[in-house]
């Protein structure tokens, strides 16, 4: 997990380090992998504007990454099919 602060606070780095999967809401269902939004069971103002807890105003921006290794060779010769879906976003397109 990588944590800044908001752009509108400057935006800079806090830190990064290891989360568990249970803190990053991913979850495994077979084959599939489920990632969801973040919340902070601590309701401090660092963590939330003013302060509250899940369901309040965020005061960070949070860069969760999962990874998952398995074992060398498990896929070797095969081809692999990722697939997401965005649900929204904030890009801008530029201009050409």
């Amino acid at each position: 997990m990588n944590v800044s602060d908001l752009p509108s606070s400057g935006g800079a780095y806090e830190f990064g380090s290891g989360w568990g999967a249970a803190d990053l809401t991913a979850v495994f269902s077979g084959p599939l992998l489920t990632l969801g939004p973040n919340t902070i069971a601590d309701g401090s103002s660092y963590w939330y504007t003013p302060s509250g807890g899940p369901g309040a105003t965020g005061n960070k921006i949070m860069d969760a990454n999962m990874y998952v290794e398995q074992p060398a060779g498990t896929y070797a010769g095969q081809t692999l099919t990722f697939k997401g879906k965005v649900l929204t976003n904030t890009l801008v397109k530029a201009p050409l």
